[in-house]
């Protein structure tokens, strides 16, 4: 799978502290650390009523995220991407049989 988003760590250690924040297809975890390349639509990205991007990094306030994790995350805005492109692909299919 190709991934979407890198991460660009300035130290060893990553910590995810607050609350992320999304600027510039960039997801900030802390003060020096984020992923880049990060479509906005991913980010916004609604399962039912969660976020699944932002809730994943929510729920590991606080923690050291590991290799696995940062590879994790990037799957996950691959995975919501795509998501979106198949979305939008059946829907223009439907509107395209419906008229």
């Amino acid at each position: 799978m190709t991934l979407i988003a890198d991460f660009i760590p300035k130290v060893q250690a990553i910590y995810a502290t607050g609350k992320p924040a999304f600027t510039d297809r960039k997801v900030w975890i802390n003060k020096t650390q984020y992923f880049a390349d990060v479509p906005e639509v991913s980010w916004g990205f609604y399962i039912g009523g969660y976020q699944p991007a932002q809730k994943w990094l929510k729920d590991r306030n606080g923690r050291e995220l590991s290799f696995d994790d940062v590879k994790h995350f990037q799957k996950i805005i691959k995975i919501l991407s795509e998501t979106d492109r198949i979305m939008q692909t059946i829907t223009m299919d439907l509107e395209a049989a419906a008229a």
